[in-house]
């Protein structure tokens, strides 16, 4: 599963699958899209990918427009990330929970973490 279902205020994105099948769920239609295959995710319309092959790895590349979405992965995975797993915050924690949404916040992003445990069972992703 990738991240929960979220919406970009100005980004826009563009998925270009390398190897196996990524589904892109982008407001209620989910999408398959294949090795080889694009996906264009426009800002404001809610949305998230996986990779529901239990066996067969899915590699790809995603291009941001309009945006230094760069600047907040960096942050996400080498500052936040690593002080909550020091810090021994799971995953749903109120303390993970606000600095993420502080960390969203400045960048235009809103995450729905409600609706990622459904879409997990509905598709049987981990």
């Amino acid at each position: 599963m990738g991240p929960a279902p979220h919406v970009h205020r100005e980004l826009d994105e563009l998925m270009h699958v390398l190897e196996g099948t990524v589904h892109v769920l982008v407001g209620t239609e989910v999408v398959e899209v294949r090795a080889g295959g694009l996906h264009f995710r426009p800002h404001g319309i809610p949305h998230t990918f996986w990779n529901s092959s239990p066996t067969a790895p899915a590699r790809f590349l995603d291009m941001f427009f309009h945006q230094n979405l760069e600047d907040y992965l960096e942050e996400l995975f080498t500052r936040l990330l690593p002080e909550a797993e020091h810090q021994g915050w799971s995953p749903n924690s109120p303390q993970l929970r606000a600095r993420l949404d502080a960390l969203n916040a400045r960048y235009g992003i809103v995450e729905f973490h409600d609706q990622r445990a459904p879409l997990m069972r509905q598709y049987g992703l981990k």
